[in-house]
């Protein structure tokens, strides 16, 4: 049995377009508001890898960087701008202080934020007990523990009352809380981690999870997916790793916008801090690209693996738990990244395909891009907390890790900013806790004939149908559903119905009747399918489908659907005629990227296989071998090999066997 106590002695809604970026952070001369340092917003003109080596020589390593046309920007301090300066490649200076332009662009009064949270909380669902903080909107540090106090106050049966594990650098406290439905008690339940403010200078990180704590606390016995979770789940969050970075910053922009990164601890050398996410015992130093020796550098790894006590009390808690997932939020990339990070080439671990999982469903709403460092951003990270938590499974069990790159306007979104940007990760807090077996769908979808079953005579009719999508996924959710038809002998039409937007509310759904025409066809057997997807990327959610009928029947008085006509596409690419035990319905879309759907239709339960070859007949993917019941199959293929490598553009054929029926069809992947 684990102990409750621990201690270590050091050992939205809107689309987010901006990736403001960082490189090294020095600790140099230059100030600006109250001592604080000078940093700038520069873009370099890159024309490939020979400029990167010109500026890594120059002692440039850019840690993340947003693409532009021609280049990337980046966040560099006045030393770095010297380096620049001597790396002999072409830059512009796009914003000369940061923090002085957050000073003039973000200052607002208390009245004014108090506003703006009465206008937020018209527009999105806040938890009554999340207010903005007073560093510009953000919590200070005591006010984070302020907090976490009042979390245990009003909630005691499901907060456990907060406790340190472990201290920093200048001695503060590392605040941690666990909820669940009897957070004094260590059950044998599920065990996932939320961290923040790892790199303090990206501080809507802690806003998210207090607003995502708040927000489970308020909605449990409410709703019913977020009980289920703290009635199975033992949630852990430590809102701030690096106490003493965070209130560096508090001193130096007291108003917020301070841009120190690291820990505070002093190198001997006049300068200060090591990067914690460069510090932790997996590969640590495995190079120079992927953390730097330098003790100027923002990425510098320290003198030894965990050597920052803040690092060490983090790995010293996760050996004492079972924690199986873990998010690190970080910020500003938009993006789900996951282990290996010490590699460039060949980065996938032996669980790629199940990452890329869980990170399609959490992305599924803010569309966020996810894998691997080098494989979202081009860079190389050692010492790196995500491959600590996987890599280390020796002292404890794997955990899967991701570094969640909140989005936003900059490491200091503005005010505005702030709830939209939690609320963007609402859905995939939520996500994360169901563990590592995951969750339903985000969306429970059905669709039904209103008076089955439908025959349509060939001089064409009308049927009514209802909709039911239930949001069960304990967040918000703004989706899009239309409704189309497929032929049992080939083609698919555009979409019939729709579509439409709807933003569902969690435990509610959207319920309508709606009546489709049918012009005069040739008699057939149809599928007539409903699609729900995410509003922000168009990615699958949820379908259903049912079957109706075009036959030689004379009229019976139906409503004849008056100069509407249906276009099939693909009408010629069918294959032979099916027989009646199984329907292979083809797949759409098609052509694809990156992913296609492949429907079939099998009678009574049946042992299947699918399979994807080749143009030359090579095996690609193995998509079904077993047992499936009767009714719809919707099979999903992502371009990818079976072993997880994606896949050229090009023609790929798709096997279905179930008995005695065999069809093989072909589908196109551009890219």
């Amino acid at each position: 049995m684990k102990k409750e106590v621990y201690n270590s002695n050091g050992s939205f809604r809107f689309l987010i377009a901006a990736l403001l970026v960082v490189s090294f952070l020095f600790a140099g001369s230059a100030t600006t508001f109250a001592g604080g340092e000078k940093y700038s917003k520069v873009r370099i003109f890159s024309s490939g890898s020979r400029d990167m080596m010109k500026l890594n020589k120059a002692g440039l390593v850019v840690d993340h960087a947003q693409p532009v046309s021609g280049g990337f920007d980046v966040v560099l301090n006045a030393a770095e701008m010297g380096w620049l300066k001597n790396a002999n490649v072409r830059f512009k200076v796009i914003v000369d202080d940061l923090s002085a332009d957050y000073e003039k662009n973000n200052s607002m009064s208390r009245s004014k934020l108090n506003a703006l949270e009465g206008q937020m909380r018209q527009l999105y669902p806040v938890p009554a007990r999340f207010e903005f903080g007073s560093m510009g909107g953000y919590y200070t540090l005591d006010e984070i523990v302020d907090q976490l106090d009042e979390m245990f106050a009003n909630y005691p049966g499901l907060v456990a009352e907060k406790q340190s594990i472990g201290t920093s650098i200048e001695g503060r406290p590392i605040w941690m809380v666990k909820i669940s439905d009897n957070p004094g008690v260590d059950e044998p339940e599920e065990e996932i981690l939320y961290t923040a403010l790892m790199h303090v200078r990206e501080a809507i990180t802690q806003a998210n999870l207090i607003y995502y704590m708040f927000y489970v606390l308020e909605n449990y016995g409410v709703d019913p997916t977020i009980t289920y979770l703290l009635e199975n789940r033992e949630l852990y969050f430590i809102p701030c790793l690096n106490p003493d970075g965070y209130v560096y910053n508090q001193q130096t922009n007291p108003n917020g916008g301070g841009f120190w990164r690291k820990n505070r601890r002093n190198n001997g050398d006049g300068s200060f801090g090591v990067d914690l996410n460069r510090n932790f015992d997996f590969k640590w130093g495995y190079n120079n690209s992927g953390s730097s020796p330098n003790t100027n550098g923002s990425t510098y790894r320290g003198t030894s693996p965990a050597s920052e006590p803040e690092t060490a009390a983090l790995q010293n808690f996760a050996i004492s738990r079972e924690f199986t997932m873990a998010f690190n939020h970080h910020s500003v990339a938009g993006s789900y990244n996951f282990s290996w990070g010490y590699l460039s080439s060949n980065s996938e671990t032996p669980d790629q395909i199940q990452y890329e999982t869980f990170s399609k469903n959490f992305s599924l709403f803010n569309d966020y891009r996810y894998g691997t460092p080098w494989q979202n951003l081009r860079y190389t990270t050692n010492g790196y907390s995500n491959d600590w938590f996987y890599g280390e499974q020796t002292l404890k069990g794997k955990t899967f890790a991701w570094t969640v790159e909140n989005g936003g306007s900059g490491f200091w979104p503005s005010q505005s900013q702030i709830i939209p940007l939690c609320q963007d990760h609402l859905y995939s807090n939520l996500a994360l806790a169901w563990g590592v077996n995951g969750g339903p769908s985000a969306a429970d979808v059905s669709m039904a004939a209103t008076n089955p079953p439908v025959s349509i005579p060939k001089s064409g009719g009308s049927f009514d149908f209802d909709i039911n999508i239930a949001n069960n996924s304990g967040a918000p959710i703004d989706i899009r559903y239309y409704t189309y038809g497929q032929r049992s002998t080939g083609g698919i039409t555009d979409p019939l119905k729709g579509p439409f937007n709807a933003t569902i509310e969690p435990g509610n759904a959207v319920n309508v009747t709606l009546t489709q025409n049918v012009p005069p066809l040739d008699p057939a057997s149809f599928t007539y399918i409903l699609q729900v997807e995410s509003s922000s990327n168009n990615r699958l959610i949820a379908n259903d489908s049912f079957p109706f009928v075009v036959t030689n029947a004379p009229s019976t008085g139906q409503l004849k659907a008056g100069g509407e006509t249906w276009t099939f596409s693909d009408d010629t690419e069918h294959g032979s005629p099916l027989p009646e035990s199984v329907e292979l319905l083809g797949n759409y879309p098609n052509p694809f990227n990156p992913e296609t759907r492949i429907s079939y239709r099998l009678s009574e339960a049946r042992h299947v296989t699918l399979q994807v070859f080749d143009i030359k007949g090579r095996l690609i993917s193995e998509l079904v071998n077993g047992e499936q019941a009767a009714g719809p199959q919707n099979i999903f293929w992502n371009g990818k090999t079976s072993e997880g490598k994606r896949v050229a553009s090009g023609i790929y054929l798709y096997r279905l066997v179930a008995g005695d029926f065999s069809q093989t069809n072909k589908m196109l992947l551009v890219k």
